[in-house]
């Protein structure tokens, strides 16, 4: 009997599983290790707690302001094409927007705005030294964005929006921003225009100046003509038309053929002294001139032409930016929650290996 109780104990040993055990006195020795370095734990939460604290104290909130722009309409455009019924080029609604977008990304017109404005005295930190470029390349212009949505023909509603620590700055210098590249934009718009008509008013007078010098040559060419045709005809006795016609005809055919037709003496001295008195009392060649008053009214009505700037529009503001009410950055307790999470898990993670190394250390000593 005794030994078929044994033998059953024995079984019944044998029948448990060989992991079990070993298992949970692993998963003990564990807690049991950990515990004795809690010390290690504590100074590495603390650690980690303390500097997620400074963090949150020293950070700054970062808040986001946006504007909303769409294109402009066609009366928003009409002075700037006031010179193109005279041939001269004039601007599309797509042509003025691009070129206010262009503005808007310009890293010329954001630095003129940032020195501007003095904006690197409102990034500068006491402690800290950092030049003007850096500071406006590493946080002026990385927070200046510009987002767009093209429906249609290609243009549609602009975005632009801007992150400052200051709520109420930030939607301030992003009206402020928009407003100096729209004006930028004005300013070159206008600015081509004006120097187009100068150029359209430039060629106008060049081509008058011309035509009045050709008419004036052309004048003293046919008075030098008629003057060597009185003096022919006086030679000839040609004082009337009909006195030509005492020339045989054999003689009148040679005289034109020579002439290459009927020559000016044939008109007789009084005609072409006639003629000579009226050319040389002649005060002014300008009716004679072809085409000279369509060019002087185009000439004054250029020369009117005022743009007037202020009726310019190169964008409509749908929605200006206004002060955000809430920081873009997560919020303290979020990030102190968090940090209070890794520094528990960092704490024990630390406990754990010290206690492993401690006890690799101890059987290798032990094995020596």
């Amino acid at each position: 009997m005794s030994t078929n109780k044994y033998n059953i104990v024995d079984i019944a040993a044998d029948a448990l599983p060989d992991s079990e055990c070993p298992k949970e006195a692993d998963f003990i020795d564990l807690l049991v290790m950990m515990w004795r370095e809690k010390l290690v734990a504590l100074i590495v939460t603390s650690v980690i707690i303390l500097f997620s604290a400074i963090y949150i104290t020293v950070r700054q909130p970062s808040f986001e302001s946006v504007v909303y722009l769409l294109p402009p309409l066609d009366q928003n455009i009409k002075e700037l094409n006031r010179a193109q019924a005279f041939g001269l080029l004039g601007y599309t609604i797509p042509q003025v927007y691009e070129e206010f977008i262009r503005n808007l990304n310009s890293r010329a017109s954001r630095r003129k705005f940032f020195d501007s404005k003095g904006l690197y005295q409102h990034y500068f930190k006491a402690g800290q030294y950092a030049t003007a470029d850096h500071v406006f390349e590493n946080s002026f212009n990385k927070q200046l964005r510009v987002g767009r949505l093209a429906v249609g023909d290609g243009i549609g509603s602009l975005t632009v929006s801007f992150e400052f620590y200051n709520a109420e700055k930030s939607a301030l210098l992003l009206n402020d921003f928009v407003r100096f590249a729209s004006e930028r934009t004005i300013e070159k718009l206008v600015g081509n225009v004006h120097r187009d008509i100068a150029s359209a008013i430039g060629q106008l007078n060049a081509q008058i100046a011309s035509k009045r010098e050709t008419i004036k040559q052309r004048v003293d060419d046919t008075v030098a003509r008629l003057e060597e045709a009185v003096v022919v005809a006086e030679k000839l006795g040609v004082k009337k038309p009909e006195d030509f016609n005492r020339f045989s005809v054999s003689e009148k055919e040679a005289i034109s053929i020579y002439a290459a037709g009927l020559p000016l003496y044939a008109r007789g001295v009084e005609a072409l002294n006639a003629e000579l008195e009226v050319l040389k009392s002649r005060k002014t060649n300008e009716p004679f001139i072809e085409g000279l008053r369509d060019m002087e009214e185009r000439l004054a009505i250029l020369s009117a032409i005022e743009i007037n700037s202020e009726a310019v529009r190169v964008m409509l503001l749908d929605e200006p930016a206004f002060t955000p009410y809430k920081s873009q950055k997560l919020s303290n307790a979020h990030i102190l929650l968090s940090m209070v999470c890794v520094a528990v898990f960092a704490g024990f993670a630390a406990a754990l290996l010290v206690g492993l190394y401690k006890q690799f250390r101890n059987e290798f000593v032990q094995r020596l």
